[in-house]
């Protein structure tokens, strides 16, 4: 795989629907070489074969949407919404993930769908400049002891954690992101679809980072139809940036934005997405991150 020397583009989102074509129209002036569908993408809310495919056909027939994959390679994880039930986990939502794993398995062009015996849908991509690690924290949460604390639930699982700390160790990607639809903080609402709810694992993964020394770590979250930015400081012996995108929807959650140490900037608004440009021309490799809305405005940018 190529390094240095490349410039690759990601367009990001989370929590779309029927008001996100505007978001898929700008989307295709930003010359993206990937899309990634970050979860609630779409919202299928059912157990039933019938229903979850009909729901995703239709997402990706929505014209603009349709246009953008033409020309446009698109990976993908799912949230709770499309693993199918709002705030659902592997014991809550027993009854129907392996129905909305079917269905998104046959809606993804992935290589790998979580352990290839059908569990999960995680999976990696790397596009050489950035490495883009889809986490899974639906299917197995709840179901098992956590392979790192047995006194709290998985989030995880222990074959994805296993995976996943492997996948990390080993890559040589410039840019790694570790991509999910659930934030990595608390939601501060009470639902405990987040990682503040699995904090042995989430810890465990960033110590892990900071005592392997392995560079170039971001986290990506979606959900809470808020967009915000924050910086964790040192936390994995750097700076560990933290983005949240959502929603691409037209529906804000304001209350959802609450106040974190570590906030740097926030946005409630409808229609939003980001791109994640990693630049690996220059001598020390540049990732940029763009949050923008369907009328093409960048509301904040980070190098």
């Amino acid at each position: 795989v190529d390094r240095i020397g490349q410039v690759v583009t990601t367009g990001m989102v989370s929590c779309v629907n029927d008001t996100s074509d505007l978001v898929w129209l700008e989307m295709q002036n930003h010359n993206l070489d990937m899309l990634v569908l970050a979860g609630d993408t779409p919202y299928v809310d059912t157990g039933n074969l019938t229903s979850v495919r009909l729901k995703h056909r239709n997402f990706l027939k929505r014209p603009n949407l349709t246009d953008l994959i033409r020309k446009t390679s698109v990976v993908g994880t799912w949230d709770d919404h499309d693993f199918g039930l709002n705030g659902g986990n592997g014991v809550s939502t027993a009854s129907r993930k392996v129905n909305t794993r079917r269905g998104f398995v046959e809606y993804r062009a992935h290589d790998q769908y979580g352990d290839g015996s059908g569990n999960g849908i995680y999976h990696k991509v790397d596009r050489g400049a950035i490495e883009f690690f889809m986490l899974d924290p639906r299917w197995f949460s709840q179901t098992a002891a956590s392979p790192i604390n047995a006194n709290e639930s998985t989030c995880f699982g222990s074959d994805q954690w296993l995976w996943l700390i492997d996948a990390i160790k080993n890559s040589d990607a410039p840019f790694k992101v570790l991509v999910q639809g659930q934030i990595w903080q608390d939601k501060k609402n009470g639902e405990t679809d987040d990682m503040f709810t699995y904090w042995a694992e989430r810890d465990a993964l960033l110590n892990m980072i900071k005592t392997e020394k392995i560079p170039g770590v971001v986290v990506f979250g979606g959900d809470i139809h808020v967009a915000r930015q924050l910086m964790h400081p040192r936390r994995v012996g750097y700076d560990l940036y933290d983005f949240i995108m959502s929603p691409g929807h037209k529906s804000v959650i304001s209350s959802l934005n609450v106040y974190h140490p570590s906030l740097e900037w926030s946005r409630e608004k409808a229609n939003q997405f980001l791109t994640m440009t990693a630049d690996t021309t220059k001598s020390v490799p540049e990732l940029t991150v763009r949050y923008m809305d369907q009328d093409g405005v960048e509301n904040h940018k980070v190098t």
